[in-house]
């Protein structure tokens, strides 16, 4: 072992001395891969026994203990013994609230395919989130300053994700991510400022209202095939949102509840061709006062069930919908 792994084992028995020799297993692997530049990877070879949302079932080894992982993020001692590479984590099942909140986190935080109780980054200072994968409660993260947040490609929320306020330089992606809250909040993003973009496509699924209100992203705002449920409700609600680039809500989209883009500004178009807004009998979409520079295409098998509101909008060129449907049974 390195002279920095044998450094940082020493840290961890002495910060930690009542653990036994089989308690300490998972911390002393951690320890190990860290310092080396590598995931620690607790998978095992049976893939169905990966899956984060049976991690009650894990064994002990697969078990970190949250106070670990905030211990190696924020002691003086430990950061200086973590590389450029971050802290690395695959297939762990963390125990106890993972409170790093106004900790200041110079490397990628990455905890894949793991299994997390509860999260607090509010006002954190970090590199790169990365929680692909990952099987988690609620998220509360208001104030978050990084450079790029990862909810994807399985990440699964079960109460609010809370990023209002947050700064993301880079991309907020939460593609084949799902948010689940119904009836109440799954993400909360009022004034958020984005410098990428916003990805929520391609399996992103969300039960519950998608706040957006008042949120700066300076790309795209992307969803295609995206799913949002709220019935009878809004299910993204980005009303006075600004985006410097194109807003697609197109291509398999499919949302059941209110889409409100009151106020919004779009800097390019506004893409709604083969979209599905169902909100029966009620708004579907409501976009009074929208200011969109470019073009709107509601075209190509586009349907709305419900009423579509545009009212004193301000569209810059073509205002497209060869091929689109709109039906608001009864009103």
């Amino acid at each position: 072992m390195s002279n920095d792994t044998d450094h940082l084992l020493r840290l961890a028995k002495e910060k930690f001395p009542t653990l036994s020799q089989t308690e300490a297993q998972p911390l002393i692997k951690l320890c190990q891969y860290i310092v080396a530049g590598k995931v620690a990877n607790f998978s095992t070879e049976v893939e169905n026994n990966n899956e984060p949302a049976g991690a009650a079932n894990w064994p002990d080894e697969r078990k970190l203990a949250a106070e670990w992982l905030i211990w190696l993020c924020t002691n003086r001692q430990t950061v200086g013994l973590i590389p450029q590479t971050g802290l690395l984590v695959k297939g762990a099942r963390v125990v106890g609230k993972l409170a790093l909140n106004f900790a200041k986190i110079s490397f990628p935080l990455s905890l894949e395919r793991c299994a997390i109780e509860e999260i607090n980054l509010s006002n954190a200072d970090i590199h790169i989130l990365n929680l692909a994968g990952t099987h988690t409660g609620s998220i509360t993260a208001h104030g978050l300053k990084a450079d790029n947040v990862f909810l994807r490609n399985g990440f699964r929320a079960n109460g609010e994700v809370d990023l209002m306020a947050a700064k993301i330089s880079g991309a907020l992606s939460c593609c084949a991510g799902s948010f689940i809250n119904p009836g109440h909040e799954a993400i909360s993003a009022d004034g958020i400022t984005v410098g990428c973009g916003v990805f929520m496509s391609d399996g992103f699924r969300a039960s519950g209202e998608v706040r957006l209100h008042g949120a700066t992203i300076r790309g795209n705002f992307e969803c295609q095939k995206g799913r949002f449920y709220n019935k009878g409700k809004k299910t993204l609600n980005a009303s006075g949102m600004e985006v410097k680039g194109n807003v697609f809500l197109n291509n398999g989209f499919r949302t059941n509840g209110e889409v409100a883009l009151i106020g919004a500004k779009i800097n390019g178009s506004l893409n709604c061709d083969q979209g599905f807004f169902i909100n029966r009998s009620k708004d579907a979409m409501s976009a009074d006062s929208i200011k969109i520079e470019n073009n709107v295409f509601m075209r190509d098998g586009f349907k709305a069930r419900g009423k579509v509101r545009l009212v004193g909008a301000n569209i810059g060129n073509a205002f497209v919908c060869d091929g689109g449907q709109i039906r608001n049974i009864g009103k």
